[in-house]
């Protein structure tokens, strides 16, 4: 509770000094996704993508449409995350500690939703990077051969 008290008086604090800064809607996002109100997380981190799109909000959006069953939703958001992630890292940044699982499961989302080719394009960027569980290595292989994967 203290933390949450803590948190709570910085972000008021933060928005007194820029009410629209970047950073407000997705630590409010967070925020609330930390503290299991996926609904007002989910309309923060929403609004955080649409003023400051970045990897981490996308991945986060993901996380919660996943958890509230909104498959395509989800799908749309790791799309973006990888996306911008492995741009990124092109770029110099360091790599996301999540890509990797991010992009099995956009495979997992795209292959559920009937997005063939979308899928095919996850599950080769996920084995691409080498991903040490086998079991999910042996399972997109599976994937691959079903889809008719290039």
């Amino acid at each position: 509770v203290a933390a949450t008290a803590r948190e709570a008086l910085l972000d008021e604090a933060a928005r007194k000094l820029d009410p629209n800064h970047k950073d407000i809607a997705y630590g409010e996002g967070i925020s609330y996704a930390m503290l299991g109100k996926r609904n007002d997380a989910l309309a923060w981190l929403a609004l955080s993508v649409k003023q400051a799109p970045r990897a981490e909000s996308w991945y986060r959006l993901g996380l919660l449409y996943l958890d509230a069953n909104a498959a395509s939703k989800a799908a749309i958001a790791y799309a973006q995350a990888t996306k911008m992630a492995h741009d990124d890292e092109a770029a110099g940044k360091q790599a996301p500690t999540w890509l990797t699982e991010a992009y099995w499961q956009l495979g997992q989302l795209e292959d559920n939703e009937g997005h063939e080719a979308k899928a095919c394009d996850a599950y080769d960027a996920y084995l691409a990077r080498n991903p040490a569980d086998v079991n999910k290595v042996n399972s997109v292989n599976r994937a691959k051969l079903r889809l008719r994967c290039r």
